[in-house]
């Protein structure tokens, strides 16, 4: 899934797209790609991993276990100038509380 909306969603919204998804084709989304951001509150590195947001989307993706990244360069990583990333497989692990350091 690339994100629930085009626009910065709640909790309860990205939650409520999840659930949506696994009733549309029987199971959750494997993947989940954020983008923008700078412009979407739920962006791990905006709002997403503060979870006293209203968009906080950490612990919807902790519930569902996606492998969870970003929409980035054809590189397939963040820029060096990006203070972290997100991108971790999932596999049985939660994703860390805050995200990892670049180790570019």
């Amino acid at each position: 899934m690339h994100t629930a909306s085009e626009t910065s969603d709640t909790t309860d919204d990205l939650r409520r797209a999840f659930e949506c998804f696994a009733g549309s084709f029987g199971r959750a989304p494997t993947v989940y790609v954020e983008h923008s951001r700078r412009s979407k509150k739920d962006a791990l590195e905006n709002e997403g991993a503060n979870p006293r947001s209203k968009y906080y989307s950490l612990g919807v993706l902790n519930d569902y276990s996606p492998w969870s990244g970003w929409m980035v360069r054809s590189a397939g990583r963040p820029p060096r100038s990006q203070s972290f990333t997100t991108c971790a497989r999932q596999t049985g692990r939660r994703l860390p509380k805050k995200p990892r350091k670049n180790m570019d």
